[in-house]
């Protein structure tokens, strides 16, 4: 079953492209950050995609364990 990725709303759906937009980052910084054990990062079919809530609360996380 695919899930069908959503524009608008709470249930946000995020690729590695649009994480690259959003942080200005590479796509090998974030592709790494999803492939990361513990990320919320999930593959349908050959894309990595993340819920928007659930990537925001991840990256907090790693901020907080790299501050010490």
């Amino acid at each position: 079953m695919k899930r069908r990725r959503e524009k608008m709303g709470d249930g946000q759906i995020l690729t590695i492209k649009d994480c690259m937009v959003r942080h200005n980052k590479s796509y090998d910084t974030i592709a790494a950050l999803f492939k990361r054990k513990g990320s919320p990062a999930f593959r349908v079919g050959r894309e990595w995609q993340v819920d928007v809530i659930k990537w925001d609360a991840y990256l907090l996380k790693l901020a907080e364990e790299a501050k010490g």
